[in-house]
């Protein structure tokens, strides 16, 4: 296993309510290819190391470029479709003169208001830092996972075909950013959530500059009811790539 940068294409904004991390994505997939919930969890530390229950996979950090920022923007979702009257055969074909639809209201009401906006961010890239077996990690995504984030069968935060791509570096950054790449004032903080006193054995001079939520650290993190105080990492990460 070795450190590595991986990164993607982003196509489409990309929809998140907490920072995406590296293992939760990897368990995805795993689990499309398994089929089998325990069999991607014993998978997974197989792809990335692992030290008393954290992975060191970072959560994402979007790849950005001198003339392309991050942009910080809405996606919209179309809520549910109810097939007794939102596909009834009086809306769904013309039913006045001219072909015009009478019944549906195209400047407002129900139709429009069904429409949310979902807090989205775009980027050239998602990138993630990581340390395990990166080739057959960009194998595994390349296959699995097209998109990424909340929406992402409904057009978020959709990826270039094939554009996982990994490249071995020196150092390995997946839980700490030790040389400031998200920002000089970042220098010695979290990349990924991290126990307080994990965090606080690594970054002691950063220590108590952070920010702290009850976190899962073992995916899939929405079943895992053994949550730890930790120190998260920000929102939104930038890197220039």
């Amino acid at each position: 296993m070795t450190p590595f940068l991986l990164q993607a294409r982003l196509i489409t904004p990309c929809v998140y309510n907490r920072p995406i991390r590296l293992p939760g994505l990897l368990y995805h997939a795993l689990l499309s290819h398994y089929c089998d919930e325990d069999k991607a969890q014993s998978a997974l530390p197989t792809l990335l190391k692992e030290n008393d229950g954290v992975f060191h996979g970072s959560s994402l950090i979007f790849g950005i470029q001198p003339e392309s920022p991050v942009i910080a923007c809405f996606q919209p979702s179309l809520g549910i479709m109810r097939n007794e009257s939102d596909f009834n055969r009086s809306l769904i074909s013309p039913n006045g003169r001219g072909g015009k639809y009478v019944s549906v209201q195209l400047d407002g009401g129900a139709t429009k208001t069904r429409l949310g906006n979902n807090q989205a961010y775009h980027a050239p890239f998602v990138t993630f830092f990581g340390y395990g077996h990166s080739d057959k990690i960009t194998a595994l995504l390349n296959h699995y996972v097209s998109a990424v984030g909340i929406n992402a069968t409904r057009g978020a935060g959709t990826l270039a075909p094939n554009s996982w791509d990994a490249r071995e570096i020196s150092e390995d950054h997946s839980l700490i950013d030790i040389t400031g790449k998200t920002g000089e004032a970042n220098r010695g903080m979290p990349l990924t959530p991290l126990p307080e006193e994990l965090f606080k054995a690594l970054s002691p001079k950063k220590y108590g500059d952070h920010e702290s939520e009850m976190v899962a650290l073992r995916p899939p993190y929405y079943k895992n009811t053994e949550l730890k105080l930790c120190a998260v990492p920000e929102k939104v990460s930038r890197q220039l790539i």
